[in-house]
């Protein structure tokens, strides 16, 4: 699997998230995606991607070792 970095924002998301199965929900959704690389964007940095679970979504960058997070969502 390639590395997966979170921006200083999805970081601090992660952090406010409302419980263990919020953050959990979240950390699944982090893992399909990186093991997906066929849904990632061409790498560079330049196109956002974004992915969705049921309660929680992310919004994403990738580059040629990997993903960068760049935002957290949750709802509920």
């Amino acid at each position: 699997m390639r590395d997966v970095q979170l921006e200083w924002l999805a970081a601090q998301v992660m952090d406010e998230l409302p419980s263990l199965e919020a953050r959990a929900a979240v950390q699944a959704l982090l893992v399909d995606v990186a093991g997906h690389p066929d849904w990632w964007p061409a790498p560079g940095g330049e196109e956002i991607a974004h992915a969705f679970g049921t309660w929680c979504w992310i919004s994403y960058v990738t580059y040629a070792n990997g993903l960068e997070v760049r935002d957290i969502g949750w709802a509920q």
